[in-house]
């Protein structure tokens, strides 16, 4: 199988869908021919790597639209005079990504043209009626969230797979004490919607216990003047760590908080279930697919004014029964196969020869 892998990101935001496209086509390369197209980051070992303009910011450009159109015009240039044929068309991103597909896929005729969504529905005009017109194209629709492959999922054949979680997480395991919570984790980038200040909240209700904050993003400077102002001793700031680094908060602590009611499938959930951690998350379509409610995590309703109390509640909860939280964490260790990147690898693989076939 001959893969064609694109990627142009768009957000300055490191990691993410990055780790994605390495990591599958680093599996992938292993028994297909892949060439990854790319605007930005490094090459993927065992592929073909085409960089669009290598010596080329491409954020200081401010239209995203003229962005893309300048990056799938030189790809198109390249494709022309390659005159490669691939079997699969892959394409990462938004709908300014999937608009170009179905011209590339007439330089590459016979392909087949494969969407992958990273990203969540939003209510502007581009989402509600450009994304779906692009994706009457394709072959196959990928989504790593639930929410956007049930609302995409009507105007094309669609799958829901997440992303995967890092090997460095399968490395160590976390054993679960019975002791009192100490010390709570996070690990978020930190905008407004993630609704980090119910940490500062919790921090400041709960002195005894220590909250660890891991991430950096625009809200860290406000959230730590904040946190300065209230005098909270026990919040932690500990900025953007390697998975080494963040594997080893997660050693030293004994639950993971997630406070975003708008998630996709958040990649740090299933990191810190992986290594083992009882989890206490706001309820979003995404997370009710991974974690189930007193099984193998707390899931906190978005239907109350006061979500501060329903988190405290959840810790408490979690608190007095020290049995559950050792449950908790045998079932997440025993789920953590489904997040690797080689089962992730191999799905999206089967995926594609199907439509192949």
């Amino acid at each position: 199988m001959r893969i064609l892998r694109i990627y142009f990101r768009l957000p300055p935001i490191p990691g993410g869908m990055e780790i994605h496209i390495a990591e599958i086509s680093l599996r992938q390369a292993e028994r297909h021919e892949v060439t990854v197209a790319f605007s930005s980051g490094n090459p993927v070992d065992g592929t073909t790597s085409w960089r669009i303009l290598p010596n080329v910011n491409w954020f200081k450009l401010r239209i995203p639209p003229l962005k893309a159109a300048i990056f799938y015009t030189l790809l198109f240039i390249r494709l022309y005079r390659c005159q490669s044929k691939f079997d699969v068309i892959h394409l990462h991103g938004d709908w300014s990504s999937f608009v170009f597909g179905p011209l590339i896929r007439k330089i590459s005729p016979g392909s087949r043209l494969i969407f992958s969504f990273h990203g969540t529905i939003l209510s502007n005009f581009w989402h509600r009626f450009i994304l779906p017109s692009t994706l009457k194209t394709c072959d196959l629709l990928i989504c790593t969230g639930f929410d956007a492959f049930r609302r995409l999922s009507a105007h094309c054949h669609a799958i829901y797979q997440p992303s995967g979680v890092r090997k460095t997480f399968y490395q160590n395991i976390i054993q679960t004490k019975e002791g009192p919570l100490k010390r709570c984790v996070t690990t978020s980038i930190f905008r407004k919607e993630k609704q980090i200040d119910i940490l500062l909240s919790l921090a400041a209700a709960i002195p005894e216990m220590e909250f660890v904050l891991i991430g950096d993003g625009p809200e860290k400077n406000r959230l730590a003047s904040m946190a300065t102002e209230r005098n909270l001793q026990n919040l932690l700031f500990k900025g953007f760590l390697q998975p080494a680094d963040i594997l080893h908060q997660y050693e030293i602590s004994d639950v993971f908080l997630h406070t975003s009611f708008f998630e996709g499938t958040p990649t740090a959930v299933m990191e810190a279930m992986v290594a083992g951690l009882p989890i206490i998350a706001a309820h979003s379509p995404g997370l009710e697919q991974i974690c189930q409610h007193g099984i193998n995590g707390l899931l906190v309703p978005n239907n109350s004014e006061s979500q501060q109390e329903k988190f405290m509640d959840a810790i408490t909860y979690l608190n007095l029964h020290p049995q559950l939280r050792i449950k908790m964490s045998k079932q997440n260790r025993l789920d953590s196969q489904k997040f690797s990147w080689q089962w992730v690898s191999e799905r999206i693989e089967m995926e594609m020869q199907k439509v192949i076939n």
